[in-house]
């Protein structure tokens, strides 16, 4: 089988985009973090898990202009990329699962607990880590200063409210702090 996290440092290492490199570092590994962590508390399979972390943002890192569906051409490509490597079909389904439903977090019972994880940590890291974020809305997005304050702001304040709340308890320690550096007490 393939060593998927070898296979996504090669691919932002090769991408023309905006998302290389540093978008694998600053935002799938911590995703891939959070999202084991999750796992554990879930009784998620941690398999499917890390799978699913390592590869959820595969499309917008080959072709950054399909970023708006993104979560479906990436379990897409995911597909073809864990049959040609022989993985159990079941095992695909599940991490394609977790894939496409990875945009914003989701509740228990909404979805398997594999994606409720990726759904949470994807949003998780996005709130964690506000220098990538907020380069990602200055220099990807090109938003002006107040554009992108509040895009990510925004962003913050709407992955927080929707967050599980294992995460939001574990996390939100985490996240109160940085929210209040950036735009004070709530």
């Amino acid at each position: 089988m393939i060593d998927l996290e070898n296979l996504m440092v090669r691919e932002a290492r090769l991408t023309k985009g905006p998302l290389g490199e540093d978008f694998f570092l600053e935002h799938i590994l911590v995703v891939k973090t959070i999202a084991l962590d999750l796992a554990k508390d879930l009784d998620a399979d941690v398999t499917i898990v890390d799978a699913a972390a390592l590869l959820h943002d595969i499309a917008a890192v080959r072709d950054y202009r399909g970023i708006a569906n993104h979560h479906i051409e990436g379990a897409a490509i995911v597909r073809g990329l864990l049959a040609g490597e022989n993985y159990p079909s079941a095992m695909i389904e599940a991490v394609c699962e977790c894939i496409e439903r990875h945009s914003a977090p989701i509740a228990m019972g909404e979805g398997s607990p594999e994606a409720v994880c990726l759904s949470n940590a994807d949003a998780l890291a996005q709130m964690l880590r506000p220098v990538y974020w907020l380069y990602y809305a200055f220099r990807v997005k090109n938003f002006s200063f107040t554009e992108g304050s509040a895009w990510y702001r925004s962003r913050m304040e709407s992955h927080m409210a929707l967050l599980i709340p294992r995460a939001a308890l574990v996390y939100g320690k985490i996240y109160e702090p940085i929210y209040a550096s950036l735009y004070g007490k709530k």
